[in-house]
């Protein structure tokens, strides 16, 4: 595993969603007292992992396409937790800058 998959993987935000079970996700069993749906969530975060990875080595891999072959290539893009606190606080930018939509302008009909 690289350094990077390491990095996410010890990560508060990794390590609170699969020890912290909340009651309405998480329902306890009568029976054995035991939390059942832990693996939902732990399921959850994987794919959050999985994402995360995926983006990353996606944009590193577009990176060094286009660097010619005897060029040094730049370091590869690090999960950054001060950028996954400003998307939470609602402030999202999205990793590929892609260009605005197409807008569809009517003109008034000529005579």
């Amino acid at each position: 595993m690289t350094h990077c998959c390491l990095q996410i993987f010890s990560l508060p935000l990794f390590k609170n969603g699969c020890t912290k079970y909340p009651a309405h996700h998480c329902p306890a069993d009568v029976l054995t007292g035991e939390k059942k749906g832990k693996m939902r969530i732990i399921g959850r975060v994987a794919g959050q992992m999985i994402e995360t990875m995926y983006a990353l080595l996606k944009t590193d891999a577009e990176v060094l396409s286009q660097v010619s072959p005897r060029a040094i290539p730049p370091a590869p893009i690090l999960y950054d937790p001060e950028v996954h606190r400003s998307h939470r606080a609602g402030h999202y930018r999205p990793m590929k800058s892609s260009p605005p939509p197409n807008r569809i302008i009517l003109l008034p009909k000529s005579p």
